[in-house]
């Protein structure tokens, strides 16, 4: 859900604790990371706000939400990671940073 940013659906899973949003991928990949990858700004938003969840964690690839957000052109959805804290100097396996 988190991929395709249904907001709503997103809210209502978490809210009826259906949906665990620090659960990953058999890839290593979070809600976050799909929201972020396809710049769903809203979602973003409201994963963000949930208790627990670490705008730097890392994939298989080692790559962030900063990383697939900014590797998409995402500049909203970055913008509001680097608010959150998020590593503007993190280095994924093939040694991509957010600013390259």
């Amino acid at each position: 859900m988190a991929y395709h940013g249904i907001l709503n659906i997103v809210k209502r899973l978490v809210i009826d604790k259906s949906m665990d949003l620090k659960c990953k991928n058999n890839q290593g990949n979070t809600a976050l990371m799909y929201a972020c990858q396809q710049g769903h700004l809203d979602t973003v938003k409201f994963i963000l706000e949930q208790e627990g969840i670490d705008v730097n964690e890392s994939n298989q690839r080692e790559n962030t939400p900063l990383l697939l957000a900014a590797k998409n052109g995402h500049e909203d959805v970055v913008m509001l990671l680097i608010e959150k804290g998020a590593n503007v100097n993190q280095i994924n396996k093939e040694h991509s940073t957010p600013v390259i």
